[in-house]
């Protein structure tokens, strides 16, 4: 057998946003603004196929880094070796697949980008957002019943999203038929209620307040418990 290797210790790189700010007097906006992120920390990660997202706190400062061949850190075509700023403010992050989800706590508005071959981002055609979008149904959802999202899972090709009514809207393959869904619909389940939702790349899986749990996906084509 060859030769076992122990590390004793590995000196990590400080991240950009970990990095500290030399105090200097502020004479511009663009100054103030970097002492003002100088102490930022990690709050949560979240990673997609090819992208990684890292929201940071107390600011809510979202930065990316990897590949985005489909618009997924809100841009197209590029790949970003070292984590950029993407988004600023004070929300909930989600990466899927090759997409991203923002959800701006001010707002309240569902942000998203990145790939729609399947539909996944529920804007009713399969063309790709390579910049921030405003989701508009759930914009129109929270004007006129004040209803928000508050939650956001899926896998490669489906979405699905939870609101402050504890409802649930899914969109793209939705495995149970096996059709696309352009729009978001309300998610039922043989007149049970869903209390919970979990999906992986390729199926879904739902927890009801009966505490039953129900699949659907590639390999349960139709609602099935389990």
């Amino acid at each position: 057998m060859g030769e076992v290797a122990f590390v004793k210790e590995i000196s990590r790189v400080p991240l950009p946003f970990e990095r500290s700010v030399m105090s200097t007097t502020t004479t511009t906006t663009s100054q103030q603004h970097q002492q003002h992120h100088h102490h930022d920390r990690i709050k949560k990660t979240s990673c997609g196929t090819k992208h990684s997202l890292i929201l940071t706190r107390p600011h809510g400062v979202v930065y990316a880094s990897g590949q985005s061949d489909e618009g997924q850190i809100n841009q197209a075509g590029e790949c970003i070796n070292t984590f950029t700023t993407i988004y600023r403010g004070a929300c909930y992050v989600k990466s899927i697949g090759k997409r991203s989800f923002v959800i701006d706590r001010e707002s309240r508005e569902l942000i998203l980008c990145g790939e729609n071959h399947f539909c996944q981002l529920g804007l009713g055609d399969s063309k790709n957002r390579v910049s921030w979008t405003i989701h508009p149904f759930f914009s129109k959802l929270k004007h006129e019943e004040g209803e928000f999202v508050t939650k956001v899972d899926g896998g490669i090709s489906h979405t699905v999203v939870m609101t402050s009514k504890k409802r649930f809207f899914h969109f793209g393959m939705c495995f149970k038929l096996g059709e696309l869904s352009s729009h978001p619909c309300l998610l039922t389940l043989n007149h049970a209620t869903i209390s919970r939702v979990k999906c992986t790349h390729y199926a879904t899986f739902y927890w009801t307040t009966s505490q039953k749990m129900y699949a659907s996906g590639l390999n349960a084509i139709h609602w099935r418990p389990l």
